[in-house]
């Protein structure tokens, strides 16, 4: 389930300036390297709205 969820979330921003990160249970920490807040906010909703919508097998 996490490979699912990182290949996810990779697809989502199509961008080599991310790092996606376990940091334990179910939380996962997103780095986003020359981003800037409004940017990042635009990222993790995109994130949050896909893995809403993803039906993980």
């Amino acid at each position: 389930m996490l490979k699912e969820l990182a290949a996810l979330l990779y697809s989502q921003i199509g961008d080599n300036n991310i790092t996606l990160s376990r940091l334990g249970g179910g939380e996962v920490g997103v780095l986003l390297e020359n981003c800037n807040a409004e940017s990042g906010q635009t990222v993790i909703k995109q994130f949050a709205d896909a893995v809403k919508n993803y039906r993980f097998q």
